[in-house]
C-alpha cells in the first residue's frame, strides 16, 4: 500500500507546489498526468500551494509578533514591553537655564554699625513661582521650581544670583539689578477635569487623557463634591500631603492628592517633612523649613536669604501609575484598594465566615481608589519633542507670570513700587535648550526592553544603568545618547544631547547631571560610584568620485548619492561607541540608479571653528584638501589643519569609535560628489 505521508516542513509556494505534484504522481497517477503550466491540474496545484504559502506567512507573522526581537507591529511591541515590566517613555521636553532679572530699591544694612552700606531692599524681592510660562518661537517653557530673588543659593547650594548696582547721573546708587538663574522645561501644563461616578470605581481604574501630545502627568488631585467652576491653583496641585482638610484649603473643600509611582507596589515616597502641629515658627501642614538671613536693624527683623526644607521618606496609599498606549495616548491607572475614607473592617473571629473573601483581597497595599462623587483634576504637560530644542537667546518673553510679593504685604505695601518691580522682570536663556526628544521608535523600544528585562528594577550591569536613565521622567531631562562603561572601578556614563538644529551637542547642563545622579542613587548598587561626562563628537565629511551612466541626469545622481550618505549617517540610526563600516556606505552608493562605478571615497575629520574640537584617534594621512585648487591635494605636514583625511586603509576601512565617541556629518555641504560620464 502506498504511503500517504505528507511532509510538514514545506514553507514556501514552490515547496508546496513540488510536494503536491510528487504526491499526486505517486499516489493518484490515474487522476492526472498532465502538469504543464496551462493544465487544469497545474492550476489546482498552484491554487492549493498559494493557500498553503499564505497560511505559512500568517503563521510566521503571528509568531514573530510574540517575540521582542522579531515583532514589527507597534501594538505588539508595547504589549511585550508591558509583559517584560518595561514602562515605555513618551516624548521628552528640552530643558535649559534662564536668567530672570528685576530691579529692586535700595535700603541700608546696619549689620555692621561701623560700616553702614546701601543694599537691595530684599523685602520687595519677588518669588517667581513654579508654573510661570515663558515663550519662544518653538513653543512654551515653564519654570519648574520657585525662583526666590532674596536667596543667594539654589537648592543645590550653588550661588546663582548676581547683584548689579545702578547709579544715577551723580554716581549714587538708586537701585539694583538682580539676576537669578532658573531651570525651565519645554511644554505647558493643561488640566483635565472629570467627575468620578460609581460606575468608574473599580479595581485598577483607568483614565485616558484625551490629548495626543502628552509628555507626563504632573499631579492629580480630587475635591470632595462636584460643580466646581474654577480650576485648582498650582499650589493646590503641588501640595505635599495626601489630604488637606477643608479648614486648611484655600477653597474650603477637602482635597486629596494622589502621587505617581513607578509601580503600585511602591509603599514609600520621598518628599517634604510636614509639620503636624505648631512647632516653633513652623505652621501646621507646612514643610519644615530652616531659613537663613541677615539682621536689618531698621526694620528690627531678619531678612531671609536662603532656606532649606527637610525631606523624609513617607508611606503612601494614594498613588497611581501611567503608561502610554500604542496609539500615543497617556493612561492613568489607580490601585485596587478601598475608596479613600473607607476602611476594611473584618470584625471579630465569629464574623470571619460572613466576610466576603473578595473584599479581603481588596486591601490598600496596591493603593486606594478615589470616591464616587469627587471631582478629579489631572495636571499634565504637553509639547516637548526634538522641536523643543531652541537656540540661546530664544526665550525672551514671559507669557504668564506667577509671582509672589508676600514680603511687601507683610512689611508695608507700596503698590506703585511693587508694580514697577513687576514690570521690570525680564528673562533670557543664556544657553541652548537641549534634551528634547520625540517618542521612542519601535527599534529604540526594542533595544530598551532587551536590557530592562534582566534589571529587576535595580542597576547591576552597565546596560541596567543605561536603561534606567532612559526611564527617568522627562521633566528632569533626557540625553539623546548614552554610553556606559567601567573605568577604574567606576561606572562611567557618557552623554550627548541634540541642539535646536537637530545636531549633536556636547553641552551637559549641571542640572541634568545632578538629576541623573540623584535618580540612580535609588537603584545603583551600594558600592557603585557613578561619574557622568560629556561624550565626544567627531565631525566628518565625505568626498566621492564616481562614474555615471550617460543615460542618467548627473545632477539627479549626485543628489541621490548625497541623500544616501545623509540617510546612512543620520544620528538617529547610530549610537555612542558605534563603529562605521565604510563598505556599507559604498554598497548603498552603488545601489543608486545611474551609478556606473564608485571610483573613490574619502572621509575627512573636520574640527575647530563651527565643528567639534574632537580629533579622531585613528591614523590619518598628511593630505589635506586645498580649496583653491579643486583637484589638487597638497602635502602640508607642518600646517595647522582643520580638515584631515582619515587613512581608511590603515583601519581596514572602518571608522573606529571609542565608547564616548559618536560620528556626525554636521552640514549638507560636508558631502561632495564629483562625477565622470562614461
Amino acid at each position: 500500500m502506498a504511503e500517504n505521508k505528507i511532509s510538514y516542513l514545506n514553507r514556501t509556494f514552490d515547496d508546496y507546489r513540488e510536494a503536491l505534484k510528487d504526491f499526486l504522481k505517486k499516489n493518484y497517477p490515474q487522476i492526472t498526468t498532465d502538469f504543464d503550466d496551462a493544465s487544469i491540474g497545474s492550476w489546482l496545484i498552484d491554487l492549493v500551494a498559494a493557500v498553503g504559502d499564505n497560511l505559512s506567512y500568517h503563521i510566521d507573522r503571528a509568531y514573530s509578533e510574540t517575540n521582542i526581537e522579531t515583532a514589527q507591529k507597534t501594538s505588539s511591541i508595547y504589549s511585550l514591553a508591558r509583559s517584560n515590566g518595561f514602562k515605555v517613555p513618551g516624548p521628552k521636553g528640552s530643558m535649559t537655564e534662564v536668567e530672570f532679572s528685576c530691579e529692586l530699591p535700595v535700603t541700608s544694612d546696619y549689620s555692621n554699625p561701623d560700616s553702614v552700606v546701601n543694599v537691595p531692599n530684599w523685602y520687595y524681592a519677588p518669588i517667581i513661582k513654579k508654573g510661570t510660562k515663558l515663550s519662544s518661537n518653538n513653543g512654551y517653557f515653564e519654570v519648574m521650581d520657585d525662583v526666590n530673588f532674596s536667596e543667594q543659593f539654589n537648592n543645590d547650594g550653588i550661588s546663582d544670583r548676581d547683584v548689579i548696582p545702578v547709579r544715577n547721573a551723580n554716581g549714587v546708587i538708586n537701585k539694583y539689578t538682580v539676576t537669578k538663574k532658573a531651570t525651565v522645561v519645554s511644554g505647558q501644563s493643561n488640566i483635565y477635569k472629570q467627575v468620578i461616578t460609581a460606575s468608574d470605581i473599580k479595581p485598577f481604574m483607568e483614565i485616558v487623557i484625551p490629548s495626543f501630545d502628552v509628555m507626563n502627568v504632573e499631579s492629580i488631585i480630587f475635591k470632595n463634591g462636584a460643580n466646581y467652576n474654577s480650576d485648582p491653583t498650582m499650589d493646590e496641585f503641588m501640595q505635599e500631603r495626601e489630604f488637606v482638610p477643608a479648614e486648611e484649603s484655600p477653597t474650603s473643600v477637602d482635597t486629596y492628592r494622589f502621587f505617581e509611582v513607578e509601580s503600585l507596589l511602591d509603599q514609600y515616597r520621598w518628599g517634604d517633612d510636614i509639620s503636624t502641629n505648631k512647632d516653633g515658627n513652623q505652621d501646621q501642614g507646612k514643610p519644615k523649613t530652616i531659613t537663613y538671613g541677615y539682621y536689618d536693624a531698621t526694620a528690627d527683623t531678619v531678612v531671609p536669604t536662603a532656606s532649606i526644607t527637610r525631606g523624609t521618606w513617607k508611606p503612601m496609599t494614594q498613588k497611581f501609575i501611567t503608561e502610554f498606549t500604542d496609539k500615543g495616548y497617556l493612561k492613568v491607572i489607580f490601585g485596587s484598594g478601598e475608596q479613600v475614607g473607607q476602611n476594611v473592617n473584618i470584625g471579630c473571629a465569629t464574623d470571619f465566615a460572613q466576610y466576603q473573601i473578595s473584599r479581603m483581597v481588596r486591601n490598600n497595599f496596591l493603593g486606594k481608589l478615589p470616591s464616587s462623587g469627587w471631582t478629579m483634576y489631572i495636571l499634565y504637560r504637553v509639547g516637548g519633542g526634538a522641536a523643543s530644542n531652541v537656540a540661546a537667546g530664544s526665550i525672551t518673553s514671559i507669557s504668564y507670570l506667577n509671582a509672589d510679593f508676600g514680603n511687601c504685604l507683610r512689611y508695608g505695601d507700596d503698590s506703585a513700587l511693587v508694580s514697577a518691580i513687576k514690570n521690570s522682570i525680564s528673562v533670557k536663556n543664556t544657553i541652548p535648550s537641549v534634551s528634547g526628544k520625540d517618542a521612542p521608535s519601535v527599534e529604540e523600544i526594542r533595544n530598551m526592553v532587551r536590557y530592562n528585562n534582566a534589571s529587576q528594577n535595580r542597576c547591576v550591569t552597565l546596560k541596567d544603568y543605561e536603561s534606567r536613565v532612559q526611564m527617568m521622567s522627562p521633566r528632569y531631562g533626557s540625553p539623546f545618547r548614552i554610553s556606559v562603561t567601567e573605568e577604574n572601578n567606576k561606572v562611567m556614563m557618557y552623554l550627548l544631547g541634540i541642539d535646536y538644529l537637530g545636531k549633536l551637542s556636547a553641552v551637559l547642563p549641571d542640572v541634568l547631571v545632578s538629576n541623573i545622579i540623584n535618580y540612580l542613587s535609588h537603584y545603583r548598587s551600594i558600592n557603585d560610584y557613578v561619574e557622568i561626562k560629556s561624550g565626544r563628537i567627531v565631525n566628518i565629511s565625505f568626498e566621492v568620485d564616481l562614474y555615471v551612466n550617460r543615460n542618467y541626469n548627473s545632477s539627479d545622481v549626485v543628489k541621490n548619492v548625497i541623500n544616501v550618505i545623509k540617510s546612512y549617517m543620520d544620528i538617529n540610526k547610530h549610537f555612542l561607541g558605534e563603529d562605521i563600516y565604510v563598505s556599507d556606505i559604498e554598497k548603498e552608493i552603488s545601489k543608486v540608479d545611474g551609478v556606473k562605478n564608485l571610483i573613490d571615497l574619502r572621509i575627512y575629520n573636520e574640527y575647530g571653528d563651527n565643528y567639534s574640537n574632537t580629533i579622531i584617534s585613528q591614523e590619518t594621512s598628511n593630505i589635506t584638501y586645498d580649496d583653491s585648487q579643486s583637484d589638487v591635494y597638497q602635502y602640508t605636514p607642518n600646517e595647522t589643519q582643520t580638515r584631515t583625511q582619515i587613512d581608511l586603509a590603515a583601519s581596514d576601512y572602518i571608522l573606529n569609535s571609542d565608547s564616548d565617541m559618536m560620528f556626525e556629518v554636521k552640514y549638507d555641504e560636508d558631502i561632495k560628489v564629483r562625477v565622470k560620464v562614461r
